[in-house]
């Protein structure tokens, strides 16, 4: 059900994202490698987060911030040698200075920056209904976040089938196991629009109540999970 909130009676939206910025330079400050979930491979670039705000019929970028990998292996850090390193442009920076901050954002998660970017956004006056996001950055520390705020809004995001648990009646449960039980209790419906089969359950994600849903385009297709603390 879709939020009132302007004259054209369209929810407004927090969207928020990130992208590869591929690079060629390997002295351009701060450059490492990402692996990239485009070409499944390791690049050379930045990872680009972004928010932007949608109210129903204009979008507007509101903020970005630049992010490095740094990886697993601690004798090459962001995936360059240590000679590669010292190539890098650097530069000295007041500490008050909007470079500054912008450097310091490299080594943050980017979970933690999307939740500062929404302060900010907050601070400065904007509101929205929804934050919409992708499988990358639906956690509980987001729910969690957005569930304690004092206006009124709401998550929307995918979610992987992994190994985050729920609760369902009682039983502590992974995503899988889930669709299992609901299957199971016949409440897996397939719709005659789409033909795709889909079904939902209130569940608590620690100590949260949020709705959860499934859905596939065919009984052999792979199944789609999405979160959301509106019911």
């Amino acid at each position: 059900m879709a939020t009132k909130t302007d004259q054209n009676n369209a929810p407004r939206c927090l969207i928020i994202d990130d992208t590869d910025l591929p690079k060629t330079g390997r002295c351009i400050e701060l450059i490492g490698k990402i692996y990239s979930h485009v070409s499944h491979r390791s690049i050379l670039a930045l990872k680009g987060l972004f928010m932007a705000y949608h109210d129903g019929k204009s979008l507007f970028a509101l903020d970005f911030s630049l992010h490095g990998e740094q990886g697993k292996n601690k004798k090459k850090p962001y995936g360059i040698s240590p000679s590669q390193s010292k190539k890098r442009y650097s530069k000295q920076r007041a500490k008050e200075s909007f470079g500054k901050q912008r450097t310091q954002e490299y080594t943050v998660s980017k979970i933690k920056q999307m939740i500062v970017m929404i302060r900010t956004a907050l601070a400065q006056g904007i509101r929205f209904d929804y934050l919409l996001v992708d499988s990358w950055f639906t956690c509980f520390e987001l729910i969690n976040f957005i569930t304690t705020r004092r206006i009124k809004c709401h998550l929307l995001g995918m979610i992987k089938m992994g190994n985050t648990k729920y609760v369902y009646q009682g039983k502590t449960l992974s995503a899988r196991q889930l669709v299992d039980t609901l299957r199971r209790s016949k409440k897996v419906k397939r719709s005659k629009t789409t033909g795709f089969y889909y079904c939902e359950a209130l569940v608590f994600m620690q100590n949260v109540e949020v709705k959860t849903s499934f859905s596939k385009t065919s009984k052999r297709a792979k199944w789609h999970h999405r979160c959301s603390t509106m019911f």
